[in-house]
C-alpha cells in the first residue's frame, strides 16, 4: 500500500523546507497557504513571492483582497487570548486591528473517493516554550510527542502491508519540540481534509494520589462518530496501561470543538503520580500504547483489527564503554558487555562500541574491562528504534593493610583493609608469600602452599574494613608478612604487603 508521509504541493523553491505545505485559501490569484513548520504564509500578494506571517491562522480574504487573520494563545486546551491581525493590500507587515474582518469559514471536508487513502491527524500536545504538565522527572510535551511519534511509525507499518490494515495520509501537527498554537492545530487539520483527529495529553493534579485514564469528545457528540472514537480510544489506552478507568468524557476543549472532522482527546495518565508516570518512562508501555491507538483509529475508520508486520521486528542497542572517571570521550576498548540472554560482545577497539541487534523487550547487561569495577544498565529495546546505553566503568585500585607495627602475644592484632566496597578480602600470612601474575591484566593467583590464608570478610560501602585477628597466647616472637588480596568480579587484586611482629 502507498504511504504518504509527506504531501509538499509544488508552489516553488520556498516550499521545500517545510515538511508539510497545506492550501489555506485561495482568492483572486493570492494563495494562503498552512504549514505546522512555518505557520502562515502568502503567495502572490501585491505581486509579491512570498510573505511568512508566521503564527497566525483562520485566514480569510475580505472583498478587497486584504488578508485578515488570528493570532492567539493558550494554556493547551483552551484559548486564553485571541488577537486580529492585517495585512493591507501593498504592504507585507501585518499590524493589529481591534476590528474583526470578515467570517472565518470552516472548510468542508472532501468524501473520500473509494480506494482512497485515510487522511488522519495526530496531535501531540503542548511543546516548545510549553512543556504541558511536570511530575516526577518528567515533561507532558516530551511524552505526548513519544506516543504521537510511535503511533506515526505503527500506522506507516499498516500501510506499507499489504496483508492487511489501513492505507493512511498522516498530518503530524508536530514532529519535534515546538511551539503550534490551538487554533493552527485546528487550522492545519481542518485544511488537511483529515477523516480523524486524535490529540495525545497526559494529565496532572495537585495531589499526587490523582490516576487513571481518561478520554474526550467534543459536548453533544457522545452518539456521533466522534463519540465513538472516543471509546474506542478509551478502551484501548486501559488494555495497553492498565490504570484506573475514569471513563469517557466530554469537554469544549478548543481542538475538539473547532475541528471539523471526528475528534478526540486522549489523557493518557497522571504525570504526577508515580504509578501512572512509571508507564510514561517504559518505552515498551508507549509503543504498546501506540499500538492500542493504532488499533482503535482502524476500526473506527472501518478496518479489521490488525497487527502490522512487514517492518523491522528487531531494535538495536548501542552505545559505548567509557571510562567514569574521566567522561565519556574516554572509551574502553578491551571491554565485554554481557546480555542476560546469554549473549556477549567485546566492544570495537579504539572506539569502545557495541552493538546488539535484538527482538523487542527489556534487556539487562553487564560491561567489565581488566582494572576497571563493573557497571550493569537496563534497556528497553523497541522494533525499528535504536536504543543508547553507555556504561561508564571506575578503575579499581588496589586493596591496602595498615595496623600497628608489634603486638603483644595473646592480644588481637587489629588491621584496616581499604578496598572497593563489596569485595571479599582475603590475607595471605607468611614469612615469603608466593604469588604468581597471569598475563598482562595483573591478575595475581596466591600460592597457598607456602602461606596460610585466611578471610577478613566483605569490605562495606565506606570501602574500610576493620579486623581483628587473634594472635597464640603463648609465643616466643614472630615476623609475619601479610598481603591482602580484594576479590572483585572474579579478578583478585594485589594489595601492598605488611609486615607486623608478635612479642
Amino acid at each position: 500500500m502507498p504511504l504518504a508521509l509527506a504531501l509538499a504541493l509544488a508552489c516553488g523553491a520556498a516550499a521545500q523546507s517545510v515538511e508539510r505545505v497545506l492550501l489555506a485559501d485561495v482568492r483572486g490569484g493570492v494563495r494562503a497557504w498552512f504549514s505546522p513548520d512555518v505557520g502562515l504564509w502568502l503567495e502572490g500578494f501585491g505581486g509579491q513571492k512570498r510573505i511568512v506571517i508566521g503564527r497566525g491562522s483562520e485566514p480569510r480574504f475580505d472583498r478587497q483582497g486584504q488578508l485578515w487573520f488570528t493570532r492567539s494563545e493558550d494554556d493547551g486546551h483552551e484559548i486564553v487570548r485571541r488577537e486580529t491581525w492585517l495585512l493591507a493590500k501593498g504592504t507585507s507587515v501585518p499590524v493589529r486591528t481591534h476590528a474583526t474582518g470578515p467570517a472565518y469559514r470552516l472548510p468542508v471536508p472532501a468524501p473520500r473517493p473509494l480506494g482512497a487513502q485515510v487522511k488522519v491527524v495526530i496531535d501531540a500536545g503542548h511543546g516548545g516554550s510549553d512543556p504541558g504538565a511536570l511530575g516526577n522527572g518528567l515533561r507532558e510535551a516530551d511524552i505526548n510527542l513519544a506516543v504521537a511519534l510511535r503511533l506515526e511509525a505503527w500506522l506507516a507499518l499498516d500501510a506499507a502491508d499489504p496483508r492487511g490494515g489501513g492505507d493512511w495520509s498522516i498530518l503530524m501537527t508536530r514532529r519535534t519540540d515546538t511551539d503550534v498554537s490551538l487554533a493552527s492545530r485546528a487550522n492545519a487539520a481542518n485544511a488537511f481534509g483529515a477523516a480523524s483527529f486524535l490529540s495525545v495529553h497526559m494529565n496532572s493534579f495537585t495531589s499526587a494520589s490523582a490516576n487513571g485514564s481518561e478520554t474526550y469528545c467534543y459536548t453533544g457528540q457522545e452518539a456521533r462518530a466522534a463519540g465513538l472514537y472516543r471509546n474506542r480510544v478509551q478502551g484501548e489506552v486501559l488494555s495497553a496501561w492498565g490504570l484506573t478507568d475514569r471513563g469517557v468524557k466530554t469537554a469544549n476543549f478548543y481542538v475538539l470543538r473547532n475541528t471539523t472532522m471526528p475528534a478526540v482527546l486522549m489523557e493518557g495518565g497522571f504525570i504526577t503520580n508515580t504509578v501512572d508516570s512509571s508507564k510514561m518512562k517504559s518505552a515498551a508501555s508507549i509503543d504498546r500504547l501506540a499500538l492500542g491507538l493504532l488499533w482503535a483509529t482502524q476500526e473506527h475508520h472501518g478496518f479489521t483489527r490488525y497487527t502490522p508486520s512487514s517492518g523491522p521486528t528487531t531494535g538495536t542497542l548501542t552505545g559505548v564503554v567509557y571510562d567514569a572517571s574521566q567522561g565519556t570521550a574516554v572509551r574502553i576498548a578491551d571491554a565485554s558487555i554481557f546480555l542476560t540472554d546469554g549473549a556477549s560482545q567485546r566492544s570495537v577497539v579504539g572506539t569502545g562500541a557495541f552493538s546488539f541487534t535484538l527482538p523487542p523487550g527489556t534487556y539487562s547487561y553487564v560491561a567489565s574491562a581488566p582494572g576497571f569495577a563493573p557497571a550493569a544498565l537496563t534497556r528497553t529495546v523497541v522494533a525499528n528504534q535504536t536504543i543508547w546505553g553507555s556504561p561508564g566503568l571506575r578503575p579499581m585500585s588496589g586493596p591496602s593493610i595498615e595496623g600497628p607495627f608489634s603486638t603483644v602475644a595473646g592480644n588481637p592484632l587489629l588491621l584496616t583493609v581499604r578496598a572497593d566496597a563489596q569485595s571479599p578480602v582475603l590475607a595471605l600470612i607468611g614469612s615469603t608469600p608466593q604469588l604468581l601474575t597471569i598475563g598482562n591484566f595483573g591478575i595475581a593467583i596466591p600460592d597457598l602452599a607456602t602461606s596460610v590464608a585466611i578471610t577478613l570478610g566483605v569490605v562495606p560501602a565506606s570501602g574500610t574494613l576493620s579486623v581483628s585477628i587473634p594472635t597464640p597466647v603463648a609465643s616466643k616472637g614472630a615476623r609475619l608478612l601479610m598481603q591482602p588480596f580484594a576479590f572483585f568480579a572474579r579478578a583478585p587484586k594485589l594489595g601492598n604487603a605488611a609486615a607486623f611482629e608478635l612479642n
